[in-house]
């Protein structure tokens, strides 16, 4: 989904609202400033904020942050510090997002008990009712990490 596409779906749908416009100003000072940092991945994100509640919870867009081990490895390590620090669950970069940040490790890597892409997937596919219920994916520059996420 484009940043446009989500705006449209979370913001321009709803002009009355004023929560809506906050939220999604934060979300795009971070896609910004994520891709000035040069990384390349997904958001997934989720939370009230992509419901069709006129007003969402002021702080309840929540997203992970999804990037290889191979990518994020070519970033200096107080570039991966800060972001792993910034993204590393809760409001640490906007009292309004709550921000994760998943590394990908391929198979057999011995750190990929430390990943938690099914943690992530489980938790986005079924709402508090135990229904299903979906969630937007905007890409950070080129990337396959959906196909390389669909081939494990």
């Amino acid at each position: 989904m484009t940043m446009a596409a989500l705006e449209e779906l979370t913001v321009k749908r709803f002009p009355a609202s004023i929560v809506r416009p906050a939220i999604f100003s934060e979300f795009r000072r971070l896609v910004t400033d994520l891709i000035t940092t040069g990384i390349v991945g997904e958001i997934w994100t989720d939370g009230s904020f992509l419901t069709e509640k006129a007003e969402p919870e002021v702080d309840d867009m929540d997203l992970s942050v999804r990037v290889t081990v191979e990518h994020f490895e070519t970033h200096p390590l107080p570039v991966r510090q800060r972001l792993l620090y910034a993204l590393g669950g809760g409001k640490r970069y906007s009292p309004v997002l709550d921000t994760y940040i998943t590394v990908i490790f391929p198979k057999g890597d011995p750190r990929v008990h430390g990943g938690t892409d099914d943690y992530w997937a489980e938790k986005w596919l079924m709402g508090w009712d135990d229904k299903l219920k979906g969630f937007a994916v905007i890409l950070l520059g080129e990337t396959d990490l959906g196909f390389q996420l669909h081939a494990r």
